[in-house]
């Protein structure tokens, strides 16, 4: 059974290990580039969630607040993908922002990454699409930032 709670500080190396995993097939698209890590590392407002089964941690949701919205990014380990993990994290993350009277989460997703169709799976919508300036493409190519909302009011 999978357990939704607050992250505590003996979290981080598990957190860290499920990120690396739960993005390692991204990688093989894009990687972020030096300013987007500098700027990740450096948010000190930045809480987390994790999803639990047992005593492993098998993913992560790091969240932060911004006017009118929380916003967050999303990690499952691949072994546990397409089990319903991230839909209970952004669902534990949903019920956080209601009790705070806060009625959207908000992403951003690479397009070239197909997560996007995964997302609205997840009832965000995009609200805007940029170049990603954040990112190094492995290919070469131009990226799509895709900015998307979910309302939860």
């Amino acid at each position: 059974m999978i357990q939704i709670r607050d992250a505590v500080e003996s979290d981080k190396e598990p957190i860290s290990n499920v990120m690396s995993e739960a993005v390692a097939v991204l990688r093989k698209v894009y990687r972020p580039s030096p300013e987007a890590i500098k700027r990740a590392k450096s948010d000190a407002d930045v809480r987390r969630v994790v999803a639990v089964e047992g005593e492993k941690i098998i993913g992560a949701l790091r969240f932060s607040e911004k006017p009118g919205r929380l916003h967050l990014g999303l990690g499952v380990h691949p072994d546990h993908q397409r089990k319903g993990v991230g839909r209970a994290l952004v669902e534990f993350l949903a019920d956080k922002a209601l009790a705070r009277e806060i009625t959207k989460l908000s992403l951003y997703t690479i397009k070239e990454t197909c997560n996007v169709a995964i997302f609205e799976k997840l009832g965000f919508s995009t609200v805007s699409e940029s170049p990603a300036d954040d990112c190094i493409s492995i290919s070469g190519d131009q990226l799509t930032d895709v900015y998307m909302e979910r309302d939860i009011s």
